[in-house]
């Protein structure tokens, strides 16, 4: 095995992700009015998941146009989880196991049990 200061040939710049070193990833933008609603509308018209189709609307990609593909589906989960954003689920409902957020294990123990 040969060490990598052996190696000829190879040159690696330093601080890149492959590298191991850390990107310094833009400022994270508070999301507007506009854009939440533009994100909505997008997925009434194209359904969830269809975010470059949403990003590529003529009246709904110009209020996206600073938002990536993911930053949709990512507010879109947020979304979704938020009741008080008018999302699908809500935090305090049961979950995969059935049981509601806050009764801790005893409740999953009383279900397990029976």
């Amino acid at each position: 095995l040969l060490a990598p200061s052996s190696r000829s040939g190879t040159s690696r710049g330093s601080g890149g992700a492959a590298a191991g070193g850390k990107r310094s990833a833009a400022p994270k933008q508070k999301w507007t009015d506009e854009e939440e609603t533009a994100l909505r509308a997008g997925v009434a018209k194209y359904g969830p998941g269809k975010w470059r189709s949403i990003q590529k609307d003529t009246k709904l990609g110009p209020l996206l146009a600073t938002r990536s593909n993911v930053d949709l589906k990512d507010k879109w989960r947020n979304i979704c989880v938020n009741p008080k954003h008018g999302g699908g689920r809500t935090k305090g409902g049961a979950g995969r196991s059935g049981v509601a957020a806050g009764q801790g294990a005893t409740a999953a123990a009383d279900a397990g049990a029976r």
